[in-house]
């Protein structure tokens, strides 16, 4: 439904899958998506925080979406222990990397040409456009979200965040207009 710019009734949907199992992680992280579509950065951040809480989920790249969601609102220091956290639980050299160029030390042309498969290219493309909308670069953050997108990869969660960010930027496009 979020693809589809219904991000209501995807919320609604999202609200009954958390009450029929409270403790499933997917539905959460999928309503935190769906609250960033709907620009609730509050709320989105409150799931966010609730999914790495738990041990089984905490990965470092659910820790860079809570990154760039507290870059977003200017929560710099909140933004940098996500990042150290991400960086901490690091366990595949690419993970690494993806860390590595969010933090500036890769530049995002190397991330790229390094990934291993095109899977890992879809993935590291996502992560390309987040750091590069933490710090409104909407252009490059764009180009970055549409090279995952059109990887084909609707399998991996960066498909889905793509998507979500890219109806957001469109959103946001319209209503300025």
């Amino acid at each position: 439904l979020r693809w589809m710019g219904r991000c209501d009734e995807a919320l609604t949907d999202h609200d009954k899958a958390i009450e029929l199992a409270p403790e499933a992680v997917d539905p959460l992280m999928g309503r935190a998506m769906t609250q960033l579509c709907l620009h609730d950065l509050k709320s989105a951040l409150r799931d966010l925080n609730a999914v790495i809480s738990q041990p089984t989920q905490e990965t470092p790249m659910h820790l860079l979406v809570l990154w760039q969601i507290h870059k977003s609102v200017g929560n710099d220091t909140q933004a940098a222990r996500a990042l150290e956290q991400a960086e901490s639980l690091v366990s595949r050299p690419f993970d690494a990397q993806v860390v590595g160029m969010v933090r500036d030390e890769i530049d995002s042309e190397t991330l790229l040409a390094s990934a291993p498969d095109e899977r890992e290219f879809a993935g590291a493309a996502y992560y390309v456009g987040l750091r590069a909308a933490a710090f409104n670069h909407q252009a490059d953050a764009t180009r970055a979200f549409r090279q995952c997108v059109d990887a084909g990869f609707k399998d991996i969660a960066e498909f889905d965040l793509a998507m979500v960010h890219l109806r957001t930027m469109d959103n946001e496009l319209s209503r300025s207009q």
